[in-house]
């Protein structure tokens, strides 16, 4: 467990030493911003995904292993498939190839870049069924796929 949250200053002390707590808090909307939350839930599913596949990567199951209870996972992702995308495909924002004057040589590292990230087990567990939600359910607005344009590296 990486945090946990009390209002009671004494029994939070208790139960954060009992347990070796890191991080413990009396207010709930500063246990939200501690950004190592964040880490342990998309490592989890990172995980589940590559060990169970895409179906029985649930928020149950990714609460259960994490110790972060599902309320506090939908408050950062709005479903299981947006948590899904950004712990397959979050390696995708820090793909960056300085150009060095060689356009062919620049997209050559350009896509085994990319190549590598689509290629990590999470994403290869996530891709099948991601695509068979955007079939039936339509795929998610283009403006969150933006940041991954490659557009500005090559100008």
């Amino acid at each position: 467990m990486v945090a946990v949250c009390r209002r009671n200053k004494a029994e939070l002390d208790r139960c954060a030493k009992h347990f070796s707590i890191p991080f413990a808090y009396t207010d709930y909307d500063e246990l939200l911003k501690n950004p190592d939350i964040d880490a342990v839930v998309l490592e989890t599913t990172r995980e589940l995904l590559s060990e169970v596949g895409f179906a029985a990567t649930t928020v149950q199951e990714i609460s259960r292993r994490s110790g972060v209870h599902p309320p506090a996972i939908y408050r950062r992702w709005r479903s299981r498939l947006a948590l899904i995308e950004d712990a397959a495909f979050s390696g995708l924002r820090e793909i960056r190839v300085p150009p060095t004057g060689d356009l062919r040589g620049d997209l050559r590292r350009f896509l085994r870049a990319y190549e590598r990230s689509l290629g990590a087990p999470a994403a290869r567990a996530a891709m099948p069924g991601l695509m068979a939600n955007y079939l039936h359910d339509g795929p998610p607005p283009a403006a969150q796929w933006l940041h991954l344009s490659v557009r500005p590296q090559f100008y």
